[in-house]
């Protein structure tokens, strides 16, 4: 009877985990923790950076659909002293749309006023390259003639 006593007590003490393993483990979380706690501000910042621009674009679409439906120019306009994108109406100066850039996101312009001028058949009065520098690295807003076209990309 005894001896069947310490046969299933040898059994059972080999079922749990040693300090060694446990330490083990929980060096491997914190490892992959540091790691993705390293990487996450990165691409906070570059999700928020892409959302910014997400917003341009629709305040680009905006000015173009006004435009377009009510056959008159839009006018988009950055101003450096209070960072904000404006939509308007370019003779009534109704605002349509407005943001306030996300982190920062800063367009290098030369004068105090970024200006985008669509027509009444939604597009753009000139051929205009704006270059922003942003957290993450430069990006360019290319805007072509024709048929309203434009777009962002990341230098």
């Amino acid at each position: 009877m005894k001896l069947r006593y310490f046969q299933i007590r040898r059994d059972l003490s080999f079922c749990g985990f040693t300090l060694i393993e446990m330490l083990l483990v929980l060096f491997a979380v914190l490892l992959l923790t540091h790691f993705a706690y390293l990487v996450f501000p990165q691409a906070s910042e570059h999700e928020q950076v892409e959302g910014g621009f997400k917003r341009i674009e629709h305040a680009l679409y905006i000015a173009q659909q006004y435009a377009i439906m009510n056959r008159t120019y839009t006018m988009v306009r950055y101003t450096k002293s209070n960072k904000q994108f404006e939509v308007s109406d370019y003779f009534t100066k109704k605002v349509l749309y407005t943001f306030t850039f996300p982190i920062d996101i800063f367009p290098i312009i030369y004068t105090n006023e970024l200006r985008i001028q669509v027509t009444e058949q939604g597009s753009f009065s000139k051929s205009q390259t704006y270059y922003f520098q942003t957290p993450v690295g430069k990006y360019r807003l290319v805007l072509l003639l024709g048929q309203g076209r434009f777009y962002y990309e990341k230098m």
